[in-house]
């Protein structure tokens, strides 16, 4: 019967490939004796996977899209012991048949690793085969595992529940997060640290004020595990602690509060929830102080959060009061500008801070190229939010610019110029230019973007609160893309008007029949002009149903070269959104997280932003080289490569967001929260042509949606938080 799960122990004969933190493809043996591929989490890191370690845990049966039968496994290594000691013993040299014939002989690792202490080689050398060369090779392997092994014995004796769902990977993250001085230092620091309060393996103090997130060591322990996995984490210690009612402890309210919170955010965009209902749902009557949290006219944000909000305000408030005027040209006459485009140019030049505000179509990137003239091309520094933003910026600025990520993580060596231009400031998220402006000073800041496009995929509306401050800003009205449908439409649904325009150069509306019919219309464009649409939609889900079908278009596989097949975008119960995925040659893929390498001196370098996208220039089995704006990267899928890459033939509406498209082509439908903008955002990704293709009535039921807000005290006068 297939999905039916059974206890079983298996030995690994063979790592096929690995991927994230314990997920792997190996060829195995049961009790019986029988040989089976099988993939799933194995409960320790991929690079510590050896043939002959035992593993213990649930198996079953799937059916796989080509009727094959697939087995899945979910489990840890039965002794952590003999785990290591096998690793290390591949390291140093002995090979699967030798390790293999040390444990049958000498049967339990703590026997083996006490011969080892104790230097009983005639123990050792009983085992067949094992001379004094292999012996060497048997104490060279003691080396590299008995610091490892003495270190965790502290974790094992007071917390074995949780040593025993521990991976070597997460204990390695552990041992950096409490990195310091003694031999068994690491593992007692961890151990207290989890007695005194287990619920901080969940959120320790990433939420108490903004200044400490971009230190903290605990940074690899949270890209170790998830939040499910710190969960389990959790209810290990609880157990090994003998704790089993905890509903009033403050330990655990205060993690509860945390969770709500942050559960509120993400629901909502909001940084601010009221706080009579986290109240309600946490059961109390008031606050406890020593929560990080901070109240304000009857809501309730995480202090890390209102530290931001307080911090952009305080900042922008010492901009304007050091500011100093700058010397600048305003463009000649001659210049096609009209006359509310010149004056914004100008007022960007006059004062510390300026907001130039418009839709699509009413020449902000022009304006953006004089202003940058006007100043200087030297004295400016241009960003945005995204890769495919900030390219556009740089074709028409002429000068380097950069994703605010990128400006982030650039070595603090790298001069840059005092000028700050923002392009794309709707998706602004309020914490990532916070930590920019920790990091670097600029005497003067531009911001550039639209109001009715989507606000950022994390909390806050910063753009939308600027726009309501006292800043100067020029917000452009007129519409000179007057040839195209698309600017006047994008006008349309800004005022909340569904009566669009269409014809056949410009802008199409079609009703939605299935996406075969819009994968045909995506053929034909591509058949009549040579190039591909862009295709955009609401969800994940939609994206991953047509990207396949959307390369076989311009780009199938073929005979050309690509990956091994990957599955991609883990949903749930062993369903992938991309099962089997091969990368090829001259595909278009979407970077979907910050991907960071590490100095030796420690610091993180960002080689390509969330949201960037690139071609593959050349693949190998498990290695893809894409070719991004700011240079090539390779990423390696026998390692974490899987968890960055997805193919861009269709995009989600958000991740589109900053970039620009010949031709778009829009599956709309309703979408909770933000109809309006989104629509707004998908219909304007276009410089050419749109095909909307509705779903239903979406289009007057986008368009009358009222705006999207969120709830935010940025920027307010007279406004203090619990006087901070």
């Amino acid at each position: 019967m297939l999905n039916k799960k059974m206890s079983t122990r298996i030995e690994v004969v063979r790592v096929y490939c690995t991927r994230g933190t314990d997920w792997a493809l190996v060829s195995c043996r049961n009790a019986s004796g029988d040989l089976f591929k099988c993939a799933g989490t194995f409960g320790c890191a991929g690079s510590e996977m050896v043939p002959g370690q035992i593993y213990v845990g649930n198996t079953s049966k799937k059916r796989a899209h080509n009727g094959s039968v697939q087995h899945q496994f979910r489990g840890r290594p039965v002794s952590r012991e003999a785990h290591a000691l096998k690793k290390a013993f591949a390291t140093a040299g002995l090979n699967y048949t030798d390790r293999s014939a040390t444990f049958s002989k000498l049967r339990d690792p703590k026997t083996i690793l006490a011969a080892l202490e104790r230097s009983q080689n005639a123990t050792l050398m009983s085992v067949p085969n094992i001379g004094r060369k292999k012996l060497e090779k048997m104490y060279r392997a003691y080396d590299l595992v008995k610091l490892t092994l003495q270190r965790s014995s502290t974790l094992k004796k007071f917390l074995p529940s949780l040593f025993e769902y521990l991976s070597g990977n997460q204990k390695e993250a552990i041992e950096k997060w409490f990195h310091g001085g003694g031999e068994d230092g690491e593992f007692e620091r961890f151990v207290t640290f989890v007695r005194t309060d287990p619920w901080r393996i969940q959120y320790d103090t990433e939420y108490d004020n903004f200044a400490h997130y971009e230190v903290d060591r605990r940074a690899d322990f949270l890209r170790a595990t998830t939040a499910k996995s710190r969960q389990t984490m959790i209810d290990r210690a609880l157990k090994d602690m003998g704790i089993t009612s905890f509903e009033s402890d403050p330990r655990y309210r205060r993690n509860r509060a945390i969770h709500c919170i942050r559960e509120h955010m993400k629901k909502t965009g909001d940084y601010w929830m009221p706080r009579r209902t986290l109240l309600a749902r946490l059961g109390v009557s008031a606050l406890d102080p020593s929560w990080p949290c901070i109240s304000h006219d009857r809501y309730v944000a995480l202090s890390k959060y209102a530290h931001i909000e307080r911090f952009l305000q305080t900042t922008f408030d010492d901009i304007r009061a050091d500011y100093r005027p700058v010397k600048y040209t305003m463009p000649p006459d001659d210049v096609r500008l009209d006359e509310h485009q010149r004056d914004a140019v100008r007022q960007a030049c006059l004062h510390p801070l300026f907001i130039l505000q418009g839709g699509a179509g009413v020449g902000k990137t022009t304006v953006c190229e004089h202003i940058v003239a006007a100043l200087g091309r030297g004295k400016v520094t241009c960003a945005a939010p995204t890769g495919k933003a900030a390219q556009r910026l740089h074709e028409l600025v002429k000068i380097p610019t950069y994703t605010v990520h990128r400006l982030v993580y650039m070595s603090d060596t790298v001069e840059v110029p005092s000028i700050l231009l923002l392009d794309e400031q709707s998706m602004q998220e309020p914490e990532v230019l916070a930590r920019l402006l920790t990091k670097r000073h600029f005497k003067k800041i531009i911001f550039v973007g639209d109001v009715a496009q989507l606000t950022s995929v994390g909390p806050g509306q910063f753009f939308r609160d600027l726009c309501d401050s006292d800043v100067p800003k020029v917000e452009l009205t007129k519409i000179y893309r007057s040839e195209s449908h698309i600017a006047s439409n994008g006008q349309k649904v800004r005022v909340g008007d569904s009566d669009l325009d269409t014809d056949d150069t410009s802008f199409e509306i079609c009703r939605y029949e299935d996406d075969a019919q819009l994968v045909h219309t995506c053929r034909d464009m591509y058949r009549a002009n040579g190039q591909m649409p862009m295709v955009l939609c609401n969800t994940n889900a939609e994206v991953a149903g047509l990207n396949d079908d959307l390369r076989q278009i311009c780009n199938p596989l073929g005979a050309k070269p690509k990956t091994n097949a990957f599955n991609l975008d883990y949903v749930s119960k062993n369903v992938w959104r991309y099962p089997k995925w091969r990368f090829g040659q001259g595909d278009s893929v979407i970077n979907i997280k910050n991907y960071y390498t590490e100095e030796e001196n420690g610091k993180k370098v960002l080689l390509v932003a969330n949201g960037e996208i690139g071609t593959v220039s050349r693949v190998t089995d498990t290695t893809c080289k894409v070719t991004f704006f700011a240079g090539a990267v390779t990423f390696n899928f026998a390692e974490d490569g899987a968890d960055y890459l997805r193919p861009a033939y269709a995009l989600t509406v958000n991740k589109a967001q900053g970039s620009e498209y010949d031709t778009v082509v829009v599956k709309s439908r309703v979408a909770w929260g933000d109809q309006r903008e989104r629509f707004y955002t998908a219909i304007t990704r276009a410089k050419q042509k749109c095909v909307v293709f509705e779903v239903g009535n979406a289009i007057e039921e986008c368009v009358r949606a009222p705006v999207a807000r969120r709830k935010t005290f940025l920027f307010r006068e007279n406004v203090t938080i619990n006087g901070y």
